[in-house]
């Protein structure tokens, strides 16, 4: 099963509305860290600030890393040309761009002495720097779409979905993106399968 053309207007506003009206304190907050953080993306001395961004992305995504990865990540991350996501686009070539980005960073942290493989919780640190265009690996959202791969494999059919539905639902951006930080496309594709993850699941109407 794929997500794609399944999404329409209509269902992406009401999902949006929806986890906005639970998660909008908690998400602008994350945003106005996000956005300091992105000012010391080019400056090795924002280490710090990285590492209080990637541990609050950690508590945000329930993604539980180790505290002893937070200065991995963060390091990580510093070391990632961002300006290479600066214009947006849905085109195969910038999803091929964005797997091949937080492929970087996931290796990146294991490199430096993580246990593990932090798909997750590296696409999520990209996603809030990177809004616009990285979507969040989700293993919820890999199983409701039926994915059978892992890791990259996974991940990269999830950004081929979201940017496909993006492409689509493009021309309806300003009516159906709400009016909570950070506005775009697939910040709201994201918030709508999260929402359709869980009525799946029983636990939204």
């Amino acid at each position: 099963m794929t997500m794609s053309r399944r999404l329409t207007p209509e269902m992406v506003r009401a999902a949006v509305e929806a986890y906005n009206a639970q998660f909008a304190a908690v998400d602008l907050r994350l945003y106005r860290l996000s956005k300091k953080t992105s000012l010391d993306l080019n400056d090795h001395r924002g280490v710090e600030r990285m590492e209080e961004f990637v541990r609050a992305v950690n508590g945000w995504g329930r993604t539980h890393a180790r505290r002893a990865d937070y200065p991995r990540a963060a390091e990580a991350a510093l070391k990632l040309p961002w300006e290479s996501l600066g214009t947006r686009s849905f085109d195969g070539k910038r999803a091929g761009q964005v797997v091949e980005f937080c492929d970087h960073l996931v290796l990146g942290i294991k490199s430096r002495g993580g246990q593990r493989q932090e798909w997750s919780w590296g696409s999520k640190i990209a996603h809030w720097i990177a809004p616009a265009q990285v979507p969040i690996y989700d293993q919820n959202v890999r199983d409701w779409l039926r994915l059978s791969g892992t890791g990259r494999s996974a991940y990269e059919e999830i950004v081929w979905e979201l940017f496909e539905e993006a492409a689509h639902l493009a021309s309806e951006e300003r009516e159906i993106v709400g009016n909570v930080e950070p506005r775009t496309l697939i910040r709201a594709i994201d918030k709508t399968l999260w929402y359709l993850v869980e009525r799946a699941a029983g636990r939204q109407p």
